[in-house]
């Protein structure tokens, strides 16, 4: 490989890794997300139950 397309291939490397995290980042704020939720509705029905 010449010295540009190791260059190329080796910031394509580290841009997917910076967006692997992002996506953890993502996934793990949806997670959070998602528990609030259920969280408020187990809250709300306990209100309207009593």
């Amino acid at each position: 490989m010449k010295k540009s397309d190791n260059t190329l291939a080796e910031n394509a490397q580290n841009e997917l890794q910076k967006l692997e995290m992002c996506i953890q980042d993502l996934e793990e704020g949806v997670e959070n997300l998602y528990r609030s939720l259920i969280k408020t509705r187990v809250s709300l029905l306990n209100i309207l139950n009593h």
